[in-house]
């Protein structure tokens, strides 16, 4: 806060470049909410496919067709981005680039509510296969970080990113037989948005914490980073009561 304030007082330039840097997914403070502003367009994107495809006849073939279009626009504009420099208010190309996965998720459902009601000996053979068509499709491409705009071969990228997802969401059924434990994820899956938006700041000054903890005490990077986990994780726990508190005070008015 002090970085805002000079002289003559507050700094407007200053706060008006965060707040701007903040909505279009630029915010060093709290760089994961590049996500929200590119999952903003993704959504808008999509929403727009469903309605002008909405009671139309081949309704999912136009829906399939749009997606892999917008896939392929993002990929374009993300080569142009790397070669170029350029850079896409509110992360664009990367919403772009996402919206078949939000049409995946869409048509999902039932292949969810199917895996959910299968034995456990073979939504754990699901959960093997899964993985190994994840991991051969992660060491068959190149280096993928979609905050990046990198994707490498958009194939393996397509079925890396889908295998991932049904590998995460069979897993988290079958730890979720075990009713602690979900209690545990639900909780956590309820806060998700929460977590996502401050889990970074939090992760900042702990990272500072420990590193005048360090200057004191010969502690291994390893253990260092195992701490800063942990100590995150449980710091996510009363914040978030804190702000689900709050909702349900000023929510019910």
């Amino acid at each position: 806060m002090s970085l805002l304030l000079t002289k003559d007082g507050l700094d407007i330039a200053q706060i008006v470049q965060r707040i701007f840097s903040f909505l279009i997914g630029t915010s060093m403070w709290n760089y994961p909410l590049w996500f929200l502003v590119a999952f903003f367009v993704c959504k808008c994107v999509f929403d727009w496919i469903m309605m002008i495809s909405f009671e139309r006849k081949s309704s999912t073939y136009i829906q399939s067709m749009a997606a892999l279009l917008c896939f392929a626009v993002g990929l374009c504009l993300a080569n142009l981005r790397r070669k170029y420099g350029f850079f896409y208010p509110f992360r664009a190309d990367i919403g772009i680039t996402l919206v078949p996965f939000m049409l995946i998720g869409y048509y999902s459902k039932q292949i969810v509510d199917h895996m959910a009601c299968l034995p456990i000996l073979k939504q754990m053979a699901s959960v093997c296969v899964l993985l190994a068509i994840n991991v051969a499709s992660f060491c068959h491409n190149t280096l993928v970080s979609v905050n990046s705009s990198d994707y490498g071969n958009p194939v393996f990228f397509l079925i890396g990113a889908v295998s991932g997802s049904y590998f995460v969401i069979l897993l988290c059924q079958i730890i979720c037989r075990i009713p602690a434990l979900e209690k545990v994820l639900s909780w956590y899956g309820r806060n998700s948005l929460t977590i996502m938006c401050s889990h970074a700041i939090v992760l900042m000054f702990l990272a500072k914490l420990f590193l005048m903890v360090k200057r004191f005490i010969d502690i291994s990077n390893g253990l260092l980073d195992s701490a800063k986990f942990v100590c995150c994780v449980l710091a996510m726990i009363p914040l978030c009561l804190l702000l689900s508190a709050v909702k349900v005070r000023y929510g019910a008015h």
